[in-house]
Protein backbone atom coordinates (compact mmCIF):
# COMPACT_ATOMS: atom_id res chain seq x y z
CA UNK A 1 0.00 0.00 0.00
CA UNK A 2 1.18 3.30 -0.96
CA UNK A 3 -0.40 6.32 -0.34
CA UNK A 4 0.66 8.11 -3.36
CA UNK A 5 -0.73 5.79 -5.50
CA UNK A 6 -4.40 5.87 -6.38
CA UNK A 7 -5.30 2.37 -6.00
CA UNK A 8 -3.43 2.19 -2.78
CA UNK A 9 -5.46 5.15 -1.81
CA UNK A 10 -9.08 3.96 -3.23
CA UNK A 11 -8.79 0.57 -1.28
CA UNK A 12 -8.16 2.22 2.05
CA UNK A 13 -10.77 5.21 1.53
CA UNK A 14 -13.52 1.89 0.24
CA UNK A 15 -12.35 -0.65 3.26
CA UNK A 16 -13.26 2.26 5.59
CA UNK A 17 -16.76 3.05 4.27
CA UNK A 18 -17.51 -0.47 4.01
CA UNK A 19 -17.22 -0.54 8.22
CA UNK A 20 -19.17 2.17 8.82
CA UNK A 21 -22.19 1.35 6.37
CA UNK A 22 -21.59 -1.81 8.11
CA UNK A 23 -21.82 -0.48 11.22
CA UNK A 24 -24.80 0.90 10.58
CA UNK A 25 -26.24 -1.78 8.96
CA UNK A 26 -28.82 -3.35 11.55
CA UNK A 27 -30.70 -0.34 11.71
CA UNK A 28 -33.57 -0.16 9.05
CA UNK A 29 -34.78 2.91 10.16
CA UNK A 30 -34.93 6.02 7.82
CA UNK A 31 -33.10 8.02 9.28
CA UNK A 32 -30.12 5.21 9.33
CA UNK A 33 -30.89 4.62 5.75
CA UNK A 34 -30.38 8.07 4.86
CA UNK A 35 -27.15 8.04 6.48
CA UNK A 36 -25.62 5.22 4.46
CA UNK A 37 -26.73 6.60 1.42
CA UNK A 38 -25.58 9.82 2.20
CA UNK A 39 -22.05 8.45 3.31
CA UNK A 40 -21.66 6.14 0.24
CA UNK A 41 -22.95 8.58 -2.35
CA UNK A 42 -20.14 11.08 -0.68
CA UNK A 43 -17.53 8.83 -1.25
CA UNK A 44 -18.52 8.28 -4.65
CA UNK A 45 -18.29 12.00 -5.75
CA UNK A 46 -14.48 11.84 -3.45
CA UNK A 47 -13.61 8.86 -5.97
CA UNK A 48 -14.45 11.00 -8.91
CA UNK A 49 -12.27 13.60 -8.08
CA UNK A 50 -9.61 11.83 -6.72
CA UNK A 51 -9.92 9.85 -10.61
CA UNK A 52 -9.65 13.53 -12.46
CA UNK A 53 -6.84 14.64 -9.93
CA UNK A 54 -5.01 11.34 -10.41
CA UNK A 55 -5.19 12.72 -14.17
CA UNK A 56 -7.91 10.66 -16.08
CA UNK A 57 -9.74 13.08 -18.20
CA UNK A 58 -11.69 10.38 -20.83
CA UNK A 59 -13.39 7.50 -19.93
CA UNK A 60 -14.40 8.98 -15.73
CA UNK A 61 -17.29 7.21 -15.84
CA UNK A 62 -15.57 3.98 -17.09
CA UNK A 63 -13.43 4.39 -14.17
CA UNK A 64 -15.97 5.31 -11.37
CA UNK A 65 -17.99 2.59 -12.77
CA UNK A 66 -15.71 -0.46 -12.58
CA UNK A 67 -14.67 1.18 -8.49
CA UNK A 68 -17.96 0.77 -7.66
CA UNK A 69 -18.41 -2.45 -8.95
CA UNK A 70 -14.89 -3.26 -6.84
CA UNK A 71 -16.79 -1.65 -3.80
CA UNK A 72 -20.07 -3.95 -4.13
CA UNK A 73 -18.12 -6.91 -4.63
CA UNK A 74 -15.64 -6.29 -2.46
CA UNK A 75 -18.76 -5.54 0.50
CA UNK A 76 -20.72 -8.26 -0.48
CA UNK A 77 -17.84 -10.74 0.35
CA UNK A 78 -16.84 -9.09 3.81
CA UNK A 79 -20.70 -9.55 4.87
CA UNK A 80 -20.43 -12.71 3.53
CA UNK A 81 -17.65 -13.61 5.23
CA UNK A 82 -18.97 -12.09 8.36
CA UNK A 83 -21.89 -13.98 8.23
CA UNK A 84 -20.01 -17.15 8.01
CA UNK A 85 -21.35 -17.86 4.42
CA UNK A 86 -19.04 -20.28 2.47
CA UNK A 87 -15.35 -20.40 3.62
CA UNK A 88 -13.91 -17.71 2.16
CA UNK A 89 -11.52 -15.34 4.92
CA UNK A 90 -11.36 -11.82 5.15
CA UNK A 91 -7.72 -12.11 4.14
CA UNK A 92 -8.70 -14.03 0.71
CA UNK A 93 -11.32 -11.54 0.19
CA UNK A 94 -8.71 -8.53 0.70
CA UNK A 95 -6.40 -10.56 -1.66
CA UNK A 96 -8.50 -11.40 -4.50
CA UNK A 97 -10.49 -7.59 -4.50
CA UNK A 98 -7.73 -5.75 -3.65
CA UNK A 99 -4.80 -7.35 -5.03
CA UNK A 100 -5.68 -9.10 -7.88
CA UNK A 101 -5.22 -12.59 -6.08
CA UNK A 102 -1.13 -11.88 -6.77
CA UNK A 103 0.24 -13.69 -3.62
CA UNK A 104 2.97 -11.64 -4.06
CA UNK A 105 0.85 -9.27 -1.93
CA UNK A 106 -0.09 -11.62 0.90
CA UNK A 107 1.83 -10.14 3.61
CA UNK A 108 -0.39 -6.69 2.75
CA UNK A 109 -3.78 -8.52 2.46
CA UNK A 110 -3.37 -10.19 6.02
CA UNK A 111 -2.31 -7.52 7.65
CA UNK A 112 -5.44 -5.75 6.16
CA UNK A 113 -7.70 -8.47 6.95
CA UNK A 114 -6.30 -8.69 10.54
CA UNK A 115 -6.77 -4.62 10.99
CA UNK A 116 -10.31 -4.59 9.78
CA UNK A 117 -11.05 -7.30 12.19
CA UNK A 118 -9.89 -4.95 14.88
CA UNK A 119 -11.76 -2.22 13.53
CA UNK A 120 -14.71 -4.32 13.38
CA UNK A 121 -14.51 -4.59 16.78
CA UNK A 122 -13.53 -1.11 17.84
CA UNK A 123 -16.83 -0.46 15.54
CA UNK A 124 -18.88 -2.55 17.67
CA UNK A 125 -17.91 -0.57 20.81
CA UNK A 126 -18.87 2.97 19.03
CA UNK A 127 -21.78 4.61 20.22
CA UNK A 128 -24.07 4.44 16.75
CA UNK A 129 -24.68 8.58 17.28
CA UNK A 130 -21.15 9.09 17.11
CA UNK A 131 -20.97 7.20 13.97
CA UNK A 132 -23.64 8.92 12.56
CA UNK A 133 -21.80 12.59 13.85
CA UNK A 134 -18.95 11.45 11.80
CA UNK A 135 -16.97 11.51 14.85
CA UNK A 136 -15.46 8.08 14.40
CA UNK A 137 -11.28 7.46 14.77
CA UNK A 138 -9.68 4.39 13.30
CA UNK A 139 -6.41 2.76 14.37
CA UNK A 140 -3.19 4.04 13.03
CA UNK A 141 -0.74 1.66 14.27
CA UNK A 142 -1.47 -1.43 12.21
CA UNK A 143 -0.34 0.39 9.25
CA UNK A 144 3.12 0.80 10.40
CA UNK A 145 3.31 -2.47 9.53
CA UNK A 146 2.72 -2.32 5.97
CA UNK A 147 5.11 0.82 5.46
CA UNK A 148 7.87 -0.93 7.27
CA UNK A 149 7.55 -3.69 4.43
CA UNK A 150 8.06 -1.15 1.82
CA UNK A 151 11.52 0.09 4.14
CA UNK A 152 14.45 -0.60 2.78
CA UNK A 153 16.81 -2.52 5.42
Amino acid sequence: MDAGVFYSTYTLLSVHVWLVINRMSHRTDKEAQFFRQRFYNHFNTDVEKRIYAAGVQVGVNKWARKLENIFYSSSLSFDQVLRREGTETMEGVVLREFFGNDTANIVQARLLAKYLTHELYCMQLTDESAVMQGRVQFSREPFAAIRALRSPP
